[in-house]
């Protein structure tokens, strides 16, 4: 990684009078100068079996090296070289070794360093310990030889008769562990591990050859499920290298002082940690791979309280279960600045009850609703008169949010009970605003329909009439411009299987369907969170299939502003949004992201919900069954 790193800091270094050069190093190997048959014949005199002898012999391969020399540096290394040489033994390799230099290294220097070194330079490094020194945008491309090596592990066992057991270890102890190694560092395509896995599914049902064709009797996502719950127990590739690039993320969070965590903290976020850094200017591959999966480590992330110093109150996931308190509540912005020591006693190190008690009071007096609440609850009987009761003791703001937040505790309780969906009190306030915020633009909306002279600020019948009239219009997909296509995306939440699902379906301007596809996340996040991930991998997905004009259509309000309208925060919310506006500058000229409502969106809806009981992600070229009907009568 540091390596990696390296190299991506001296390709895109441009300017500067003090140029850069690697000096990649190639070690002739010890059996250049040693005889290995004799030592081969002594380990077999000696008692080794023949299989551990011909192992050992088949263990030699080159060693690299990586050093920073300026050009007038050359003299000195060519010296260091040759000591390194008398003392260790080992004959550097010239002719294999090579240099590669920045971009603001001039011709001269560069044919100067070759001659005096006797290396020849290079436009790339290649590869350096078996991995692309550099990945440029056909990153498909770049990785596509992970793909030949498992086609021709496939190939050389095609031949053989191999039970249903045999190809069961080969894939999961042969196959699967190939990409393992790359995995660990890179963000590996999707389409190209779809590639991979429908390679290994034609080889479990016995059709691995070129001419061999036959019925996969089982997708590979139902083989991948676990054994206890009926299926193989493959490895889902996709989960796999997330689950892979989280560990490296989490080192750089809880082994600060390593080399490679140093670098890439005074590369990319010198003055907070991992979990809080932005995506930078420029980023090597490395980085953009670590850190799409740092919603992964934040999500699993849990702060030990310890003496509370570090910790504030608000965004941080140190209440049991993990769920922060959020900060954009007005009711709890009074804490911005508070720390977790300011709970705990000094004396006792206990919850200091009494602190606690007065941060919240004011919280519940910053709202106003407490007083009444508990009035209207001593004075009558029944859950029904004490809401009515309250409703009219309230001014109109206040019965607004009352209204909203019951009616969001109502749907909570039956997404709990008929869909199993089990959803936190940040989600369910958050659901209650926007409700909020949706009614509001509705009546503001309306008002401005009206014609002029025919407004007024006490019409309030007639504006209630006018949303009554357009809340009862059917809502319809309605398909893209001519030449354009409309890529249609939503999530789901399953907390019994601990996933977020996501749906994504492109279509053409005549309502067909172009492609579809289906995946998950885990663990579960809130809402908005989840709509931003789903817009983020439609957008990626989208530019690997090197679409444009295409109109990506979201029923999530909150994401569609945010990403139009902009709205900068430091949230893994903000963090996701800015990483949708740079994929989407990077790859889309003549396209847009719109927000379409809950009716005109089921189609991306009915793919999420599927996709949280599916093992893997799944592209569709054909229109899945889940969605057919649906597709059919959009086109009408």
């Amino acid at each position: 990684m540091v390596a990696i790193e390296v190299v991506h800091f001296m390709k895109s270094k441009t300017r500067g009078k003090l140029g850069n050069v690697a000096l990649k190093l190639d070690i002739s190997k010890a059996y250049d100068r040693i005889d290995w048959d004799y030592l081969k014949e002594v380990m077999i005199k000696m008692g080794f079996s023949h299989q551990w002898v011909k192992w050992v012999m088949m263990c030699v391969e080159s060693v690299d090296y990586s050093v920073i020399v300026n050009d007038d540096m050359a003299y000195i290394m060519k010296n260091i070289l040759s000591t390194y040489e008398a003392a260790s033994g080992q004959a550097i390799s010239l002719p294999k070794s090579e240099i590669f230099c920045s971009r603001n290294v001039s011709q001269v220097v560069q044919n100067s360093i070759t001659n005096i070194l006797g290396v020849q330079a290079v436009l790339g490094t290649g590869k350096y310990l078996g991995l692309p020194s550099m990945v440029g945008r056909r990153k498909k491309q770049t990785f596509n030889y992970i793909k030949d090596r498992v086609w021709r592990k496939i190939n050389s066992w095609s031949s053989k008769y191999l039970s249903k057991a045999g190809l069961e270890v080969l894939i999961k102890s042969v196959l699967q562990a190939i990409p393992s190694y790359v995995m660990s560092i890179f963000l590996i395509p999707s389409s190209l591990i779809d590639a991979i896995e429908k390679m290994m599914n034609s080889f479990w049902w016995g059709h691995s050859g070129s001419n061999n064709k036959g019925i996969h009797w089982l997708a590979w996502d139902k083989l991948s499920v676990h054994k206890n719950k009926g299926g193989m127990g493959f490895k889902d590739l996709t989960a796999f290298n997330i689950a892979m690039l989280g560990k490296q993320g989490w080192k750089f969070q809880s082994s600060p002082n390593s080399l490679v965590s140093r670098l890439f903290k005074a590369r990319y976020f010198p003055h907070s940690n991992f979990l809080a850094s932005s995506l930078g200017h420029n980023p090597s591959y490395v980085w953009r791979s670590i850190s799409s999966a740092k919603f992964l480590v934040r999500e699993g992330a849990r702060w030990c309280i310890g003496s509370g110093e570090n910790i504030s109150i608000l965004g941080e996931p140190w209440i049991q279960g993990g769920t922060p308190i959020s900060a954009p509540n007005p009711s709890v912005m009074h804490l911005q600045n508070i720390k977790v020591k300011h709970l705990i006693s000094n004396t006792t190190k206990e919850w200091d009850s009494h602190v606690i008690n007065n941060l919240f009071d004011q919280a519940w007096q910053s709202i106003g609703l407490w007083e009444k609440v508990e009035a209207a609850v001593k004075t009558t009987t029944t859950a029904a008169t004490s809401i009515f009761l309250l409703l009219q003791q309230l001014d109109e703001q206040q019965a607004t949010h009352m209204a909203a937040l019951m009616w969001s505790i109502w749907k909570h309780r039956n997404l709990k009970l008929w869909q199993d969906v089990t959803e936190t009190s940040s989600q369910v306030v958050a659901r209650a605003i926007k409700l909020i915020e949706d009614w509001i633009n509705a009546h503001k909306a309306a008002a401005r329909q009206q014609p002029e002279g025919t407004r007024s600020d006490n019409s309030n019948a007639s504006e209630l009439r006018s949303i009554n009239r357009s809340v009862q219009a059917p809502i319809r997909w309605r398909k893209p411009a001519t030449g354009r296509y409309k890529c249609n995306i939503d999530a789901s939440f399953s907390s019994h299987s601990n996933r977020v699902g996501i749906g994504i379906c492109i279509r053409d301007d005549e309502g067909r369907s172009v492609l579809a596809k289906s995946m998950w996340l885990s663990p579960i996040c809130n809402v908005d969170i989840g709509e931003a991930l789903g817009l983020l991998h439609a957008i990626k997905w989208v530019s690997e299939l090197q679409l444009d004009a295409v109109d990506f259509a979201l029923d999530s309000k909150l994401v569609v502003d945010y990403f139009n309208k902009g709205g900068c925060d430091i949230t893994e919310f903000g963090d996701i949004i800015g990483e949708c506006k740079r994929y989407f500058s990077l790859f889309f000229t003549n396209s847009l992201v719109e927000f379409n409502r809950r009716q005109a969106n089921e189609v991306a809806h009915a793919l999420a919900r599927v996709a949280t009981s599916l093992a893997s992600s799944n592209i569709f070229t054909d229109v899945p069954t889940c969605i057919s009907q649906l597709i059919m009568n959009e086109m009408l």
